[in-house]
């Protein structure tokens, strides 16, 4: 190739990487706005009021830097394996070799410390929302909250409802998208 153009190969493959780039930042975008459409189907029919939504915040600003906390420390501990599976990919790629019983084994438990770390965040922080709801939502609106989610069948007879509302309050109110929908509901006169 000739050197005068070597430098527009960068270029080039910006170029052409530019519409796959936009185009997948383009469907998260839709897909966000997809989801956050279902999230207002499940919102509206409860009627929340501003004030409802906005004592709803706190709690819910709480379980997103619990979030945020978890994925700082999982970094941390991830950094701390990240050389010995380097190592090994290294070894796998170049030489074909199995990456090692003892790499395996310990991103097999930091993976499944993160797992158990996480479930009990998200059972936390999910009851302090929970306990907010049934705080502030009258009974109509915890009714309607309760009923908003499709139970399978199998599941239909052995809920109690405030376990359909708990359901309601991590399906709904702890999506990520649903947060900036509250604070849209808060400011609204």
């Amino acid at each position: 190739m000739n050197k005068k153009l070597l430098w527009l190969l960068p270029l080039m493959v910006t170029v052409l990487m530019a519409p796959g780039l936009a185009r997948a930042d383009d469907a998260s975008n839709i897909m966000a706005k997809m989801r956050q459409l279902d999230l207002m189907n499940q919102l509206l029919p409860v009627l929340l009021t501003n004030d409802q939504a906005k004592k709803l915040l706190t709690p819910i600003e709480k379980a997103r830097q619990a979030v945020a906390d978890i994925e700082k420390k999982e970094l941390e501990e991830m950094k701390k394996v990240e050389p010995s599976v380097d190592s090994a990919l290294k070894a796998a790629k170049e030489k074909g070799e199995l990456p090692p019983k003892n790499v395996q084994q310990a991103v097999f438990v930091l993976l499944q410390s993160f797992q158990k770390r996480r479930e009990a965040m998200v059972i936390e922080q999910t009851e302090g929302v929970l306990k907010v709801v049934e705080e502030t939502f009258d009974a109509g609106q915890i009714k309607a909250a309760s009923n908003s989610l499709s139970v399978p069948e199998s599941e239909s007879g052995k809920l109690s409802d405030r376990d359909k509302l708990r359901r309601w309050v991590q399906a709904v109110l702890m999506d990520p998208l649903c947060y900036d929908l509250l604070v849209d509901i808060s400011r609204k006169k």
